[in-house]
């Protein structure tokens, strides 16, 4: 599944072979989750949350939900803490930024996920967009889809080391499976908390996650 990110031609302007951008941003934020100069935007749509990263008036990426239905909607912001009451739907979807000094919410996100124990998968839509996925399973229930993306002016990110990679050598040898072990090592006294006080709420339909 891809996301459509950008909603002007302007924010699709420069956007080529992306590997490079999504590799230098993804790595960013994981390096320095307290310290990313991107900022950040949520957007809700009846079928989507968007969590958009903005740099320098470009969209450096997303990261998409994709729910079913209102049911799972409702079960996104609740796992992921994520109060989205306020948006409006359709085309009059209203943004909102988020400080991020304290929390990177891409980081959160995918700290819960890993605490939760989802799995990630990848895929790449023609060399465009680059997309990392993983779909949101839990009890055996399916609750959407996560992806990141990158999308951004390639001026800005461009590497002719990443760029030159083969996609799979990119996927298995460079992102996914230290992406993955980063993130467990990193969060491995949190998680046990997190699962806690998911459990804690996970039969309050209105509850949200929070998150040291």
């Amino acid at each position: 599944m891809i996301y459509k990110v950008a909603k002007t031609e302007k924010e699709f302007h420069g956007i080529y072979d992306l590997r490079a951008a999504f590799y230098k941003k993804l790595t960013s934020d994981l390096n320095n989750p307290h310290d990313v100069s991107a900022s950040y935007m949520v957007e809700r749509d009846e079928r989507h949350i968007h969590l958009i990263a903005v740099e320098d008036e470009i969209v450096m990426g997303t990261l998409s939900i994709c729910v079913p239905d209102a049911n799972g909607l409702l079960e996104c912001e609740r796992l992921f803490g994520v109060d989205l009451s306020r948006f409006k739907t359709g085309n009059d979807m209203e943004l909102r930024k988020l400080g991020i000094r304290n929390c990177n919410k891409m980081s959160t996100l995918t700290m819960i996920l890993c605490s939760l124990g989802f799995e990630f998968a990848a895929s790449c839509n023609a060399g465009s967009i680059f997309n990392v996925s993983t779909k949101l399973e839990y009890n055996n229930r399916f609750y959407g889809k996560l992806g990141f993306h990158q999308v951004a002016d390639v001026k800005h990110v461009l590497n002719d080391r990443i760029m030159r990679l083969d996609v799979q050598e990119v996927l298995a040898s460079q992102m996914i499976i230290p992406f993955r072990r980063m993130v467990l090592d990193k969060y491995r006294d949190t998680f046990e908390q997190i699962q806690e006080e998911y459990r804690r709420i996970a039969s309050s339909p209105r509850a949200s996650l929070s998150v040291v």
